[in-house]
């Protein structure tokens, strides 16, 4: 079993007054979007995967956290 592990991603919750602009500074890229990290399970559920096992996956755009 992966375990994917993203940091924060643009979303209702994250959009809500005074979220993104406190935590802006701590990643670099920014906020990632959903598909983001969508893109990645797919990946992970493709038969491109299908000898990766075992992994966690952390999705943070470079976060400092």
């Amino acid at each position: 079993m992966n375990c994917v592990l993203p940091s924060n991603i643009k979303t209702r919750m994250t959009s809500m007054e005074g979220h993104e602009d406190s935590q802006k500074d701590l990643y670099p890229l920014g906020f990632g979007d959903v598909n983001d990290v969508a893109s990645f399970i797919i990946y992970l559920l493709s038969e491109n995967a299908k000898f990766i096992s075992g992994q966690n996956y952390i999705i943070d755009s470079g976060g400092v956290i």
